[in-house]
């Protein structure tokens, strides 16, 4: 197809003006310019930008040529570029009505014939196409590219035995045709006979004068060595013809084939993505740009290249078992592998066996991969459990550590609060010795004194009076006076008399304490500090203390067994006769 619309560039170029157009003066607008040039002149411009192949510049030459139909409408160049204009704008149903105008007007014009022949090939309509060759050839018997047309659509129709008819009818018109030969050998190619290819195109090198330069030559030379197993030869020839031609498609594509079966993955995707700019809209080469993006481990780029090979030939479902190869055996999505192979099976892959093969292999590594998941979760899932589970028994421990330490942090203070009350009721306790011993004394006094004052005059002694149970009656002063020991003696203690009602103190909690009167209302004493809880039960007997009656107490359980703790004291019975040992 390239090379078609080069020939037809030309022949459009040739209808050209002789004389090229006088400049326009510099103030003269684009409309002044229009009319100073002539048809020709408008034409050959409208050719030149369709040799840009640029959207753009078709475009452009729609809008040139246009109004030139209306002026002119009995040349052919004119429909035949608006044609060609509207073929690179993918317009194909406008192409072929303004090339078959072209033709109508002038049967001869093999370049209108070529293009059409070319159109529709492209569609896939391979038997129109041959119609518009051959139409071609009898209305332009000498145009070469028509012959090459006709053996080429006659291959790609499995006409092997008419495309070599016609090629060697051409040959023999002229031997120094390289088309026919390039085409001749890929028929034989086709029929699975390398060694006649490698005849031909080794003839054609030897007898045709600069076939060393034409670069497609070379190109199939070198894949007639790889249909001959012969793949050092092949890469010679290959190369070669890239050297005379750098965008080769053909020599691009096979120097791949080489890449990929050597694992060379970079290469060949270097040489996949040199060719995809050259031709867009090959399915081919985007699918073997998938296989090496695949092998570089660049699987997204691989994916989108199987996808962009099925949009460009959706009848083509090759693209869908190396999607399932993909999925499959890199990607582990197994569901996804068995949708593709399904596909390509359904819609009549031809590798059908391989395919059967995977799909078996992929559902029984999906049945594994999840049993094999679903182990992996659970053994997982009983880590996490076991971290948990010392997590937690770790966090109770210290917090067990810590309520140890508080726990024996608060026995220590409350120890430490019992001294300071036992420390603070021993201390009342001798003061309040002190202060008895002394009224003893005082008493001892005032009995001596009087037994020295002068005494009545002696009489009989009266009969001594039974003694009170409670209370001795003061003995009557004798004329002699009494004796020291007697008149040392204590006084009885008073009779006991009911405690008045505890008043509440002022000390707040933590304060120290012998009994919940001196806390403020609301706490109460226990382990000898005011608190805000409840005063401690007593313990059981076999944990009673040893305090005697009389000493300072906080609860019962310090008490000896048989004593209570009455009001900071410990004490036989319930009466109040016992001391308030104070503190504070």
């Amino acid at each position: 197809m390239k090379c078609a619309w080069i020939s037809l560039v030309m022949v459009l170029v040739a209808c050209g003006g002789k004389t090229p157009p006088a400049p326009a003066p510099e103030a003269a607008s684009e409309a002044a310019v229009a009319e100073i040039l002539t048809t020709d002149e408008r034409v050959a411009r409208a050719a030149a930008l369709l040799t840009t192949k640029r959207e753009a510049d078709a475009q452009a030459a729609l809008s040139e040529l246009q109004p030139l139909l209306v002026a002119e409408p009995e040349r052919s160049d004119i429909p035949f570029n608006m044609g060609l204009a509207y073929h690179q704008l993918g317009d194909g149903l406008n192409a072929r009505k303004y090339y078959l105008r072209a033709t109508a007007i002038e049967p001869s014009l093999g370049a209108a014939w070529l293009n059409l022949g070319a159109l529709s090939e492209q569609g896939g309509q391979y038997r129109r196409a041959l119609q518009h060759y051959r139409a071609g050839l009898q209305n332009a018997p000498e145009m070469g590219e028509l012959v090459v047309g006709t053996i080429g659509i006659l291959r790609k129709m499995d006409r092997h035995d008419d495309a070599i008819r016609e090629a060697k009818a051409a040959l023999a018109k002229d031997a120094n045709n390289i088309d026919v030969y390039n085409n001749l050998g890929l028929v034989y190619i086709d029929q699975g006979k390398p060694d006649l290819a490698q005849f031909i195109y080794q003839k054609a090198l030897n007898t045709i004068d600069g076939a060393d330069n034409n670069a497609t030559i070379h190109a199939n030379l070198g894949r007639t060595f790889l249909a001959k197993d012969s793949p050092w030869d092949a890469k010679g020839e290959l190369e070669r013809a890239l050297e005379l031609d750098p965008d080769l498609v053909a020599a691009m594509v096979y120097l791949s084939h080489l890449a990929l079966d050597d694992h060379d993955w970079e290469r060949a995707a270097d040489l996949l993505e040199r060719a995809a700019k050259v031709e867009p809209n090959s399915a081919d080469i985007q699918m073997n740009l998938g296989i090496a993006y695949r092998g570089l481990g660049q699987y997204e780029l691989s994916k989108k290249a199987y996808e962009e090979a099925l949009r460009l030939n959706p009848e083509d479902p090759s693209p869908y078992i190396n999607i399932g190869v993909l999925l499959g055996e890199h990607e582990a999505n197994f569901d996804g592998a068995i949708v593709a192979l399904q596909s390509y099976r359904t819609r009549g892959g031809e590798h059908r066996e391989r395919a059967d093969g995977l799909l078996t292999s992929f559902q029984e590594r999906k049945q594994k991969f999840e049993a094999d998941l679903a182990r992996k979760q659970k053994r997982e899932a009983d880590r996490k459990k076991r971290e948990e589970e010392a997590r937690l028994a770790a966090e109770y421990e210290a917090m067990q550590a810590q309520w140890r330490e508080e726990q024996e942090a608060k026995a220590k203070e409350e120890e430490a609060a019992r001294l300071r009350a036992e420390a603070a009721a021993a201390a009342a306790l001798g003061a309040s010795g002190a202060a008895a011993a002394g009224t003893q004394g005082a008493a001892g006094s005032t009995s001596a004194g009087a037994s020295v004052s002068p005494a009545p005059a002696p009489a009989p002694a009266p009969a001594p009076a039974p003694a009170p149970a409670t209370q001795s009656a003061p003995a009557s002063p004798s004329p002699w006076g009494a004796p020291a020991e007697e008149a040392a003696a204590p006084l009885p203690a008073p009779a006991p008399t009911a405690a008045p009602e505890p008043t509440r103190g002022t000390r707040q909690a933590g304060a120290p304490c012998a009994t919940d009167n001196q806390c403020v209302d609301g706490l109460v004493c226990g382990g000898g500090v005011c608190t805000g809880g409840a005063a401690p039960s007593a313990q059981p007997a076999s944990s009673r203390g040893t305090r005697q009656a009389g000493a300072p107490c906080a609860s019962e359980n310090q008490c000896a067994e048989g004593l209570s703790c009455v009001e900071g004291a410990c004490a036989g019975g319930t009466g109040g006769d016992s001391p308030q040992w104070g503190g504070w």
